[in-house]
């Protein structure tokens, strides 16, 4: 298994990947970074209130992770779609199965070595965003806001590639592509609706998008961590911390105390005001296992 895994890195070193991910993943950070300085010294200096610095910086943050969380689960499918099916069409596999491996460890050998890479990628942009993020609101948020991000960053690529995985031993390296694309717009089409009905309170169009979340927990991950993260940055305020945004140190809209405000409730879509079940990490971590385990098997029994 480690010996496939290895192997698995020489081939995305050898095939450019790693390279193309960290350019994307550096040139996307510099992005946000220069979008959200610009944005902090031509709007909340200009207003004069502490209170606009801290709701800019939530809302861009959120908003950056959303899209690094996209960024992620795509590069996922792109690079581990034809993991098995297009080594099987090219004929690289059947030397490698004649020799005494077990056709599980294959699996299980692409699986850590496209894994360990990924989350890297994942928690590299995840972790970049935050640190830039609140190093403009001042110390004391770095250590709690990276836990918050951590858990559903670090599941999200390994969830999308045990799926992808098993697809790739299933179908055809293009069904492939067309099924896991399918599952991830289910996924994320249902996070949005379940959002936007929890934000208008429509109780039907809610419930439809959180059960389309566990079809996929890919996307219900990302809004767990934005949930995590909007609930730190509110109790920070509402207690006089990010950056001395708080209670005798700032006020909010209509200047109403900050403790009277939740940030989800003010962030639109973005807000994260349908909260995922408390179990909801657990489930994704089992899903992961359970259809990386269903690929193994699958595995065992395709014909080469």
């Amino acid at each position: 298994m480690w010996v496939m895994a290895r192997f698995v890195w020489r081939e995305a070193w050898r095939r450019r990947l790693v390279p193309a991910a960290l350019i994307l993943a550096v040139v996307y950070v510099s992005l946000f970074r220069l979008g959200l300085d610009h944005l902090l010294q031509r709007t909340a200096e200009g207003l004069g209130r502490p209170f606009v610095r801290l709701y800019l910086v939530a809302f861009m943050l959120v908003f950056a992770l959303y899209g690094a969380s996209l960024m992620v689960s795509v590069v996922t499918i792109l690079a581990s779609v034809g993991a098995i099916s297009g080594e099987i069409d090219s004929g690289i596999l059947q030397p490698i199965v004649a020799r005494p491996v077990r056709r599980w460890e294959i699996v299980g050998g692409k699986y850590l070595g496209y894994g360990a890479l990924l989350v890297l990628l994942s928690l590299t942009m995840a972790w970049s965003l935050v640190v830039i993020g609140m190093d403009r609101l001042g110390p004391g948020f770095w250590g709690q806001v990276l836990w918050d991000v951590t858990p559903s960053f670090a599941l999200t690529p390994l969830v999308v590639l045990a799926v992808t995985l098993l697809g790739s031993v299933l179908l055809p390296t293009l069904g492939n592509g067309i099924a896991v694309f399918g599952l991830f717009s289910v996924a994320f089409i249902g996070g949005a609706m379940g959002q936007i009905g929890a934000m208008v309170q429509n109780r039907w169009v809610y419930q439809i998008g959180r059960l389309s979340t566990f079809v996929l927990p890919s996307d219900g991950l990302y809004w767990a961590a934005a949930r995590r993260v909007v609930e730190t940055l509110s109790e920070a305020a509402a207690s006089g911390g990010a950056g001395g945004v708080g209670p005798g140190a700032a006020l909010g809209p209509q200047g109403r105390p900050m403790s009277g405000y939740d940030l989800s409730q003010m962030m639109g879509p973005f807000g994260a005001s349908a909260p995922q079940p408390p179990w909801f990490l657990a489930y994704a971590a089992a899903f992961a296992g359970v259809v990386l385990l269903l690929a193994m098997l699958a595995m065992e029994r395709r014909r080469l």
